[in-house]
């Protein structure tokens, strides 16, 4: 426990996740407590062969409902993901490697950014008109942000590997266990993508995560390539090969449950915060919590700005609901275009609207009882 009226939870993370587990000694979780006088702050760390953050934050749930006088019932031991979606599972006898120390890496530094509830609905709205996902929305403005501030993102292609949550695949629930599949979309070098192709480009290259045959597929090129007896140099190589992506995204979607626990309310959550002791690596975390999109970042090696860049991005589409705001001049009738674009009709007329801070400019041209057609180069709002 934490009682220091100084203590942050960025710090108080980037030590936690800068102390690795030892897989042979229990316990394989920990929690740190920071007790202030308004408010206090859980911090759950667990070794990955116990559960995954979806786990932990239903861990995290049960501990607010005993807090707040709920009597739990136990919970019991789930089957393995391997055995739910029936893939071959490893027989061997072996024995595997011998733990070792792992040598820690720098203190990562953490921070974290949170959209409001009106910016996040205003995001959500925008993906849905679009046909894309949230994550594959923050996977657009990540490479928007990394690409206008670290050349090597912008000179070669970008890699994102994006653990998915497979609960709902295999029937699970608020079992504490591993249940994730994984994908990974590789973008190429900077070229003329929008955020709006960006984004579905993510959404397309992530279509097939979920499906039980590639889950299928993961699990069994898994065992394979851990079914011979690896060395420490080749389980080391193994793990270079197998996540060598500069990013690791983590989005765990909407909090699956009310945050209020009788006197006890859950206000904020930063989630999931790991490293993967990949050079280079930007492990980024997502989850929404009343109503707005928390965002994670944590490195022992950060890009300057990459958070706030993301945050410029994803704020857009909330700005960009201002257009609508605008004073509509007498004589002319409002139009409802896609995206919240508003334009105007009037017989034989032009008009320009502009809106301080949304970079937009439309100007149009209307004809005799038509609508309002476009004249000349015009901009959409992103």
């Amino acid at each position: 426990m934490v009682t220091s009226p100084s203590a942050q939870w960025q710090q108080e993370i980037a030590e936690e996740v800068n102390a690795p587990f030892a897989p042979d000694e229990a316990p394989l979780s920990r929690a740190v407590l920071l007790h202030q006088e308004t408010h206090c702050t859980f911090i759950l760390s667990s070794h990955h062969a116990v559960c995954d953050g979806s786990s932990r934050i239903f861990l995290l749930r049960d501990l607010l409902l005993a807090l707040s006088g709920h009597a739990l019932e136990a919970l019991l031991l789930a089957p393995s993901r391997e055995i739910l979606v029936g893939a071959q599972q490893r027989t061997s006898s072996e024995p595997g490697l011998p733990s070792f120390a792992a040598q820690r890496p720098p203190m990562p530094d953490v921070e974290g950014v949170k959209l409001t509830p009106e910016e996040t609905t205003a995001l959500r709205r925008q993906a849905r008109e679009e046909g894309v996902t949230i994550h594959a929305a923050i996977s657009g403005a990540l490479t928007i942000a990394g690409r206008a501030i670290d050349e090597s993102w912008r000179n070669n292609p970008l890699r994102i590997i994006s653990p998915a949550e497979i609960r709902d695949i295999l029937g699970l629930k608020d079992q504490c266990m591993v249940s994730f599949g994984g994908g990974e979309i590789s973008i190429a070098p900077s070229g003329s993508m929008t955020f709006r192709h960006l984004a579905r480009f993510s959404k397309h290259g992530l279509s097939a995560v979920k499906s039980t045959e590639n889950i299928s597929r993961m699990i069994d090129l898994q065992s394979t390539a851990v079914s011979s007896n690896l060395t420490i140099e080749h389980a080391l190589q193994l793990k270079r090969n197998g996540f060598n992506a500069q990013v690791m995204f983590s989005n765990l979607g909407r909090l699956p449950f009310d945050s209020t626990f009788g006197p006890l309310k859950l206000e904020t959550l930063w989630a999931p915060c790991a490293l993967h002791g990949i050079e280079g690596e930007q492990p980024l975390g997502a989850v929404t919590v009343n109503g707005s999109l928390h965002l994670t970042h944590t490195n022992p090696a950060p890009i300057p700005g990459l958070l706030a860049g993301m945050e410029e991005e994803l704020r857009k589409p909330a700005r960009s609901n201002s257009i609508s705001k605008l004073a509509i001049p007498n004589g002319f009738k409002p139009l409802r275009l896609a995206r919240m674009r508003y334009i105007y009709e009037n017989n034989g007329s032009t008009i320009t609207t502009r809106e301080p801070g949304t970079f937009l400019a439309l100007r149009f041209r209307a004809d005799q009882g038509t609508a309002l057609q476009p004249h000349g180069r015009f901009y959409e709002p992103l």
